[in-house]
């Protein structure tokens, strides 16, 4: 679960003050399931499902 912009933009701030770069990233992919490696999982997951049948 991810923090909330205005949490994420918060944090930022309070590094990029220390002296510090904190760029935040678009999450992208999550409706692929392509987000965190979870499209290798998914993909490995049915490979592994039609072999055992």
């Amino acid at each position: 679960e991810c923090s909330s912009n205005n949490r994420m933009h918060r944090f930022a701030e309070i590094v990029n003050d220390g002296g510090l770069s904190a760029p935040i990233r678009t999450p992208r992919g999550r409706d692929i399931l392509a987000a965190c490696g979870q499209l290798k999982s998914a993909s490995a997951r049915g490979r592994r499902e039609k072999v055992s049948l």
